[in-house]
């Protein structure tokens, strides 16, 4: 009985590695980063990722001030994180940096390329339109339009990412 139990055993075992050899799965590969790169010092690179990761938080906050329904709230944190109010510029808000050492690094040379500035630009227009349609969504109870600009702010997020890498 034992002997019968171990060939079973051996002939299944045998078997199984068989069958792992002739479909075993092919290793993935890389394929070429084809996004165009960009050259930062490397302290403005450190202060870029920061302010993409501020992006990406106000992002969520305001999607859930927006679900609250906390509309002027949403626009705030918007306003606040993207540099839109008055008087008031985008910075790293990590204890990365100063707000004095994030804007002087946000100066360091060298320019990203005219494509990204104007896609930075973009997005900046994108926020705008955001906090107004957030406000508008406070007066009229109507969040339609504010949820459908956010989406418009997520999707220069996106586009950059898709088209840009940093180097």
């Amino acid at each position: 009985m034992k002997r019968t139990r171990a060939i079973l055993y051996l002939s299944l075992c045998g078997s199984w590695g068989t069958m792992g050899q002739e479909r075993a799965p092919t290793a993935p590969t890389l394929t070429a980063d084809t996004r165009t790169p960009i050259a930062l010092a490397d302290l403005r690179r450190a202060n870029w990722q920061c302010l993409m990761r501020g992006h990406l938080r106000t992002l969520v906050d305001a999607m859930q001030h927006l679900s609250a329904g906390d509309y002027v709230r949403a626009a705030e944190v918007t306003e606040d994180n993207y540099g839109l109010t008055r008087g008031q510029s985008e910075y790293c808000r990590e204890p990365l940096f100063t707000k004095e050492a994030s804007m002087a690094a946000a100066t360091l040379p060298p320019q990203p390329p005219e494509p990204v500035r104007a896609l930075f630009g973009e997005m900046q227009v994108a926020a705008t339109a955001f906090a107004r349609a957030a406000r508008e969504a406070q007066r009229t109870g109507d969040s339609g339009p504010a949820w459908k600009s956010l989406a418009v702010l997520g999707g220069y997020c996106s586009a950059c990412h898709a088209a840009y890498r940093l180097q």
